[in-house]
């Protein structure tokens, strides 16, 4: 039974964020229509606009 709330909670916690605007776009962890492959493309994209720029990039991974 405490499972159940559990994730039940954590879906209208989610949705409420959502609806809100409360969580930061470059979140991608347990947001709906956000995958892991999504964030790589989006790291990609954003390091060849830097390079176009003769910029220097870095990317700093974390899993906590």
């Amino acid at each position: 039974m405490g499972k159940v709330v559990e994730k039940v909670v954590a879906e209208l916690l989610s949705y409420d964020g959502e609806r809100r605007a409360l969580l930061s776009d470059g979140k991608f962890g347990s947001k709906k229509k956000r995958s892991a492959s999504d964030a790589a493309a989006i790291m990609v994209h954003r390091a060849h606009s830097a390079w176009k720029e003769d910029n220097i990039t870095g990317v700093l991974l974390m899993d906590i």
